[in-house]
C-alpha cells in the first residue's frame, strides 16, 4: 500500500490581518514552516487499597498551539495587486509584530486539509551573515481554539 504523503514545497502558513481587505495570503518568501500542538496533561495519583500501589490516572487538559516559519527577506515593495496590500513577508510580519496585532494563521497544504486560528507574534529574528542571504524566523502563538477543515 502506498503511503499518502505530502510534499513539505506544497504546505504553507497563511496570514489574514484583521483589516478592511482580509484577505489571506501565503507568507513570502517562506523556505520552511511548522505547527506544533500541546495538551497539557492533568495527572492524579489515587490509593487503591493497598499500602504501596497506586493507580495514576491522566486526562487532557487545555490546549495549545504554535506555528513557526522560516524565510529570505525581500525588502523591496511589492507590486500592488489591486488590493493596496503588500506580499505578507518579513517587512509585513514586522508591522504586525510592533503593532501587536491578533492575525489568523493557517497551516495549509495543497491536499486540502487545513489547521486555522488565531495567534499574536510571539518572536521575529531577521539574520544577515556574511556571504549568505538574509532571513527571518517567526514563531506564532495562538489564542483560542486551533480547527481542523
Amino acid at each position: 500500500m502506498a503511503l499518502a504523503t505530502i510534499s513539505g514545497n506544497k504546505v504553507g502558513i497563511f496570514l489574514t490581518t484583521n483589516d478592511a481587505n482580509a484577505t489571506s495570503r501565503l507568507i513570502g518568501l517562506s523556505t520552511s514552516c511548522s505547527l506544533s500542538y500541546s495538551n497539557n496533561v492533568i495527572e492524579t495519583a489515587a490509593k487503591n487499597g493497598q499500602a504501596a500501589i497506586a493507580t495514576l490516572h491522566s486526562i487532557a487538559g487545555t490546549g495549545s498551539f504554535t506555528m513557526s516559519v522560516d524565510g529570505l527577506i525581500d525588502i523591496t515593495t511589492a507590486e500592488d495587486d489591486g488590493t493596496g496590500a503588500d506580499e505578507h513577508g518579513f517587512n509585513n510580519l514586522m508591522d504586525v509584530a510592533i503593532d501587536g496585532a491578533q492575525v489568523t494563521v493557517v497551516f495549509k497544504a495543497d491536499s486540502g486539509t487545513t489547521y486555522s486560528g488565531s495567534a499574536f507574534i510571539d518572536s521575529l529574528e531577521a539574520t544577515a551573515g556574511v556571504d549568505s542571504f538574509a532571513s527571518f524566523s517567526c514563531s506564532l502563538k495562538g489564542t483560542g481554539a486551533l480547527t481542523q477543515s
